[in-house]
């Protein structure tokens, strides 16, 4: 799975977060910082990560969470498909 393919799919998966913690949806350019208060608040991460978790099987401990990752939806993407290219899943 490649990081575009990952990256259409994340973009879904922040709507849903942003409609499960009752945000509006946002138009995010896929290089802007997803952990801005317009984009994702605390809530909106929390349930964005367990979404990643169940859709891809990517699970990220506490000390990963850095601003670096959260940095654009396409770093996250790239992040995502890598690890589930290393894991020998199809996504």
């Amino acid at each position: 799975m490649s990081a575009p393919d990952v990256r259409g799919r994340l973009r879904a998966l922040v709507d849903e977060a942003l409609v499960v913690t009752e945000g509006p949806p946002v138009e995010a350019a896929p290089e802007e910082d997803l952990f801005l208060p317009e984009v994702l608040d605390s809530i909106g991460l929390v349930t964005l990560l367990g979404m990643i978790e169940d859709e891809w099987g990517v699970r990220f401990d506490d000390r990963e969470l850095t601003l670096d990752l959260l940095e654009s939806l396409d770093g996250l993407a790239a992040t995502i498909a890598s690890r589930v290219a290393a894991a020998g899943r199809k996504g």
